[in-house]
């Protein structure tokens, strides 16, 4: 199980950097009550509480599924897969139409969900700030997605809930930091960070494809030899 964890914190700590560049503006905007360094603290970990519940009721959920419609898949290609992801998710914003058929569609089933965010972000009571947390959670998210397919293989509920919550402590380093020093930080830098991100995705993406090609290079593609499927008896 610990390799699985460890698994779910790195995959959580790379998606922080997404994090920031795609969901920056919303976590800035967070009506933290800012008269003590405590209280601006503690309503961040609220809001970073309410997301991780939802990610791990989002696990619940995929588990059940995964049950139904058993997916195996090998770790060395599902590392592959992931650096696919990674690069993707880098150069989509350099592909994608904004008049394209599939973000209007996405944009009108996220129409409710931005309506009670809106709602949720003009209140100044901490109970909005789990509000806002638990509802950004159901927002799409690619690198959501990716830890959710590795969620599909488990098949037990209260292990994909442990994954999909590790997932979310490990986005804690890189967003509370921007959270808690963003406010002071000047429109210029946060451009540069957007601008720096999908170059750092694309690194990580190939890292990725590396480890899981085995090419027995050390430290960057260490060779393990045959194929492991991930699955939770394979992490005991």
């Amino acid at each position: 199980m610990l390799p699985l964890l460890l698994s779910a914190l790195s995959l959580g700590f790379l998606s922080s950097f997404h994090c920031v560049g795609m969901c920056g503006p919303l976590a800035l905007a967070l009506p933290l009550d800012r008269s003590s360094k405590s209280k601006i603290l503690s309503g961040i970990f609220i809001y970073h509480f309410g997301k991780a519940t939802t990610y791990g009721l989002l696990g619940i959920l995929i588990a059940f599924m995964g049950a139904y419609f058993p997916i195996h898949i090998s770790q060395q290609r599902l590392t592959v897969i992931s650096g696919v992801f990674f690069i993707l998710i880098a150069i989509y914003p350099w592909l994608n139409s904004k008049n394209s058929w599939i973000q209007k569609s996405v944009l009108k089933i996220l129409s409710p969900f931005q309506k009670e965010l809106a709602s949720q972000l003009k209140k100044r009571r901490k109970s909005a700030l789990l509000g806002i947390g638990f509802l950004n959670g159901f927002l799409p998210c690619s690198m959501v997605y990716l830890a959710l397919a590795v969620v599909l293989q488990l098949n037990t509920w209260w292990l994909s809930f442990g994954f999909m919550y590790v997932f979310a402590l490990g986005t804690l380093p890189a967003m509370v930091s921007f959270q808690y020093f963003g406010v002071q930080m000047s429109g210029t830098w946060r451009f540069r960070i957007q601008k720096i991100l999908p170059y750092l995705l694309i690194i990580t993406g190939i890292l990725l494809i590396l480890r899981g090609m085995n090419l027995d290079i050390p430290y960057i593609s260490p060779s393990n030899g045959a194929l492991n499927t991930l699955t939770p008896e394979a992490c005991d």
